[in-house]
């Protein structure tokens, strides 16, 4: 159980690697992870859920 919510709240390189350039250029992360750079950015959802829970939580 420890290591799902160490997964979805580790705040590492991934998660900022992912919502920066979301912000910025939202089509280039689609593309690269389209493309198979994946090992970039974080899991979709993952990230997805991640972002929900501080959404809801502010």
């Amino acid at each position: 159980m420890h290591e799902v919510f160490n997964g979805l709240f580790n705040f590492d390189a991934k998660f900022w690697n992912t919502i920066i350039p979301l912000l910025i250029n939202p089509g280039k992360v689609s593309r690269d992870y389209i493309d198979g750079k994946r090992q970039r950015y974080t899991n979709p959802f993952r990230f997805y859920l991640t972002v929900s829970i501080i959404f809801f939580y502010l």
